[in-house]
Order: structure tokens, then sequence, then C-alpha cells
């Protein structure tokens, strides 16, 4: 008998789509960059949020299971057990090229990594990924006098393309904890965007940048935040600027990405 179905094999309510991995790079020593070609431009765009936080579902194969063509998550329940079916994971597009088709996709190594860290260590130029169309749910205010975005390893690639996407002229912070100095990239901000790496170390994770925070001297008024990576950090920087220093709701994209358990 069948395995109980893992919850994100979830059936998907958008057409599944495939594409092929056409590069496979390592960044950094805990980041790694796949691109994936896909068999037509329509399947990169991503609405009015093309350029920020948009982000696309994965449906990743265990280790040794591979999926016929065309894609049918129903086919595929109905005939393998639940520990073989698709694991679905939500990773936010780097970068997107509608003229070859690709989208640039950049995961982080976790060194207790679940399926997706397992996935992205084995997989090779040519491999087949099946996906759902990408969306997006953010992008930078043009009437803000002021842009805080705060992320850490998990949500480096949100941070960045919301921060490549700045309106031009508009003062900005950008607050990133990686692990260590080995972990920054280059991030083409405008200029008056003050990007500030964090170095976790020792740390837990998150601790930086909810003191750093603290401390930052921000304009009170036009103030809107991004914050996302884990769920601690991001639920006490939200209350911060919530409570302390009068933000409105609406001008603060929150997400807990992860949570920090002793173990992670």
């Amino acid at each position: 008998m069948p395995s109980p179905p893992p919850r994100s094999a979830s059936p998907p309510l958008v057409p599944v789509r495939s594409a092929r991995v056409a590069q496979v790079r390592q960044l950094t020593p805990r980041r790694r960059r796949v691109v994936l070609r896909t068999d037509t431009p329509e399947d990169v765009r991503t609405g009015p949020y093309a350029d920020t936080d948009a982000y696309v579902r994965l449906l990743l194969a265990p280790e040794g299971v591979t999926y016929p063509e065309p894609f049918d998550l129903d086919h595929v329940k109905a005939t393998l057990p639940g520990e073989s079916w698709p694991r679905m994971r939500s990773y936010t597009i780097r970068h997107k090229n509608p003229r070859t088709a690709e989208i640039t996709l950049d995961f982080a190594l976790h060194d207790r990594g679940g399926p997706a860290t397992g996935w992205v260590r084995r997989v090779r130029p040519g491999d087949t990924v099946f996906y759902l169309q990408p969306r997006g749910t953010y992008r930078p205010c043009a009437g803000a006098a002021h842009h805080l975005l705060v992320g850490d390893d998990t949500s480096l690639s949100a941070v960045a393309a919301a921060a490549e996407h700045l309106p031009q002229g508009v003062g900005a912070t950008v607050l990133l904890e990686v692990d260590s100095a080995h972990e920054e990239q280059l991030i083409d901000a405008p200029e008056r965007a003050d990007i500030i790496w964090l170095h976790r170390g020792a740390h837990r994770a998150g601790a930086l940048l909810t003191d750093a925070v603290r401390h930052l001297h921000l304009p009170t008024a036009g103030l809107h935040a991004f914050v996302h990576g884990e769920a601690h950090a991001v639920r006490e920087i939200r209350g911060h600027l919530l409570h302390d220093r009068g933000v409105p709701r609406d001008r603060i994209s929150a997400s807990g990405y992860w949570r920090h358990t002793p173990h992670s």
C-alpha cells in the first residue's frame, strides 16, 4: 500500500511545466546557482512582479526517482509509493531572461539540508526539472521615502532582486546576514542604496539582523520595509518597526522563510 502523501505533494492548482538544467555553478562555499531553460519565453513571465520577489515552485524528485514526460501528478501518485512523490519547494527567481527563456535560481546549501539541498547537490546540466508557473507578490513602492530591506542566506535572492530594482534617487538600507565574508556577493543596487553585510559566525541566526535594525538611524515618515528570513528574527523586527518606529502595517512585507531549532 502506498505511504501517506507528503503535504508538499498536494495537487498543483496550475499546470506543471518542464525545463532543462542549462548550467550549475558554485557561487560561494555555501551557495549554488542553477539556470533553467524553459520551453518558451512565456514560461518566465511573472506579471506585475516580473522584476522583484518573483518565485517559482519546483517539484523535486527524491534521489533515484525519475518521472515520465509529460509529467502527470495523478499518475505518479497512483503508481508510486509516497516516498517517491515529488516535494514542492518555492524559490525566488534571482534573474530571468524572457529572450532566452531562462530562469536563474540560487540555493543556500545547508549542513542539515532537506530534499532541496540534496537535489541541488546532485543536479547536473541536461536534467529535467518540473515546476509551476512563476508568480510574484512584491515590488518596491516607487513613492517610498526610504526602503529597508532585511534578509539572511535563505532570502538573499529576494532581497538582492528587490535591491537591484529600487527606484533611482531614493534612499535605501540593505541588511544581509550570511555565514561569513566568503558568502558576500555583488548586488547591482542603485547608488543611494547602503548595503551592509553581517557575518553570523557563532551567533544565533537572525540575532545580528535584529540588533542592527534596532540601532539603525532611519527616517520615520515614508519608510517601507521588506523583511524575510528566520521566523523568530522576522517577527521581532516586524514588531519593532510597527510598535517602536510606527511604520504602518501595509508598508511592511514580512515573511518567515524558516525556523531556527537547536540543531538547524
